[in-house]
């Protein structure tokens, strides 16, 4: 017997419109990679990195956040639990287009790497030449959706069968695996920006790299999470579930991560700038002209003060009228943030003083046209997984401890 559930109008609407976000992306893109003074591939391809290290993110991000959630079996991850497995069965769909990516770089169409994949390398990158190489980079690429989707699966599976036999043993296995799973996060979140990110530009390295990457994630998932709860929320049987104090946990840990994302961005630049290396400065060297200026005064304002002093008040966190827009708001900034960590990897400036980067229209154009592209394939899977099991997770005996406001007679309708 079928045990898919129907969405909520609001999210069914949103999966019709994925698909016409995913075409509609594909377009622009290719419009704006044509009309591009570079060549086709290098924008087609910028494009893509920076839609999926935001899209990716998400899925990443979702499955940490399932890991500590099954450590902790806390009030405000239960509504939030299947939206996190299904986020989380979304990387064996996202492993196709990435590894249209990937395969493209040995074959010559992708050129984001032939900065260290080259032999007229600099001195400093063919130091790195034993991480730095193309079949290393391949086989780790690998390994990294292996561990990941391998997760995926082992934690959703016994999530099915909790909810079919309702064995209370399972969270045993629940627990003893999560602390475990979340190192094998630690250690891709750790890897694999390096391998995506941080190798265009490899003569440069912080080691404040990806943890800020790992928390950029959870903060996305967090903005998305409330969105979608929201939604989740306006028709039963979450009606049931869903009060004003999730939208207050979740306001309050969108809160943190903001000043987490904070301390650590600026943590980076304060020991860089104190240390002022030649091989560390340059990074911020070329994120410190012309338009990049502008953007790191909207990250100063929108990314951290903004958002802080909003999240700050506990009526905001409580009014979800108040949080949807500032969700919206926190969305918009984190593609300003990937861009300012993206782009300028693209329009490297050789010295401090040299020519102002002018406004990049075209590529803001292409990323944007990847990110509703990807961001529509990704979903329209992800709704689609979440139809896959019931909403809250009824048979797992930590709900009743975790969820004190809500009564059995109320999850029986769930």
């Amino acid at each position: 017997m079928s045990t898919e559930v129907k969405l909520p109008r609001g999210l069914a609407a949103w999966r019709g419109r994925s698909l016409v976000a995913m075409g509609g992306g594909i377009i622009l893109t290719i419009i704006a990679a044509i009309s591009a003074k570079a060549e086709f591939n290098d924008l087609f391809f910028q494009s893509f990195l920076y839609a999926w290290v935001l899209i990716a993110g998400l899925s990443f991000g979702s499955m940490a956040l399932m890991f500590i959630h099954h450590m902790t079996a806390g009030q405000w991850s239960f509504p939030l639990q299947r939206q996190f497995e299904a986020a989380g069965r979304t990387i064996k769909w996202l492993a196709i287009p990435f590894a249209v990516y990937v395969i493209s770089v040995p074959l010559g169409f992708n050129n984001l790497y032939d900065v260290w994949n080259s032999d007229d390398a600099s001195a400093i990158v063919q130091t790195k030449s034993w991480w730095l190489s193309q079949n290393f980079w391949l086989l780790r690429n690998a390994i990294y959706f292996i561990i990941m989707i391998g997760l995926a699966e082992t934690f959703s599976k016994w999530s099915k069968e909790l909810e079919t036999t309702g064995d209370a043993l399972v969270t045993l296995k629940f627990r003893k695996l999560a602390p475990v799973a979340l190192l094998c996060y630690v250690g891709v979140i750790t890897f694999a920006p390096l391998d995506w990110v941080m190798s265009l530009e490899p003569e440069w390295f912080s080691t404040m790299y990806a943890p800020l990457f790992a928390i950029s994630q959870c903060l996305t998932v967090f903005i998305l999470s409330v969105l979608i709860l929201e939604k989740m929320a306006q028709e039963k049987p979450m009606s049931n579930v869903v009060t004003t104090e999730n939208y207050h946990l979740l306001g309050t840990f969108m809160c943190g991560f903001v000043v987490l994302w904070t301390y650590m961005s600026f943590s980076q630049f304060m020991i860089i700038w104190a240390g002022d290396l030649p091989e560390e400065t340059h990074y911020y060297l070329n994120r410190s002209t012309g338009f990049y200026q502008i953007i790191i005064v909207m990250l100063v304002v929108g990314h951290f003060f903004a958002p802080f002093l909003i999240l700050l008040q506990r009526k905001v966190k409580y009014n979800i009228n108040i949080l949807r827009k500032v969700c919206y708001f926190m969305l918009f900034m984190r593609l300003v943030d990937l861009f300012y960590t993206i782009n300028p990897a693209f329009h490297p400036v050789e010295a401090w003083g040299a020519e102002p980067t002018s406004f990049p229209l075209v590529d803001i154009f292409a990323y944007l046209g990847m990110v509703a592209a990807l961001g529509g394939f990704w979903m329209y899977f992800f709704l689609g997984e979440l139809t896959k099991m019931p909403f809250m997770p009824k048979n797992d005996p930590r709900l009743y401890k975790a969820i004190s406001h809500i009564d059995q007679e109320a999850l029986e309708h769930v």
